[in-house]
Formats: C-alpha cells, sequence, structure tokens
C-alpha cells in the first residue's frame, strides 16, 4: 500500500513544479497569495508531523516534499514582491 501514498505525493508534489516555474522565469509573484501559501504551510507541517508521530514514511515524504514546495513559493513571494 505504500505505493499509493507515494504516488499520491508525487501528485501532490508536482502540482506545485508548473508555479514554481513560472515564478522563476517571469520573476513576478504578484499573482501569489499570502493566505493560500501560509495555510498550505500550515496545513502541510501538520501533516509531515502526523506522519511522523505515526511512523508513516509515504506521508512523511510527500507532505514533507509539497511542504519544501510551498516555502519555495513563499520565499519567491516574499523576495519579488
Amino acid at each position: 500500500m505504500d505505493w499509493l501514498g507515494y504516488t499520491g505525493g508525487t501528485i501532490l508534489t508536482v502540482q506545485l513544479v508548473p508555479q514554481i516555474y513560472r515564478v522563476w522565469l517571469y520573476r513576478d509573484a504578484t499573482q501569489l497569495s499570502y493566505m493560500f501559501i501560509f495555510m498550505n504551510c500550515v496545513g502541510l507541517s501538520m501533516m509531515v508531523t502526523y506522519g511522523y508521530l505515526g511512523n508513516d514514511t509515504p506521508l512523511i515524504v510527500s507532505t514533507g516534499s509539497s511542504l519544501f514546495s510551498s516555502v519555495v513559493l513563499g520565499w519567491s513571494k516574499y523576495m519579488l514582491s
């Protein structure tokens, strides 16, 4: 069943790659919402913690990588806006 977690996590992580690429390409993050980024980071942090406490490696890896992508977007928003 771990494959299901890793597959879903990969999809969740990859979903932010086009947004990160677009921000990097155009050097413009004005359309990103701080509230979206904040709420996404908080929710993903809670999921990473939940996965850690439950010793659920697929959950930790997938939400951790999604959290990293969200932090990159937040950093981009801060630096480019």
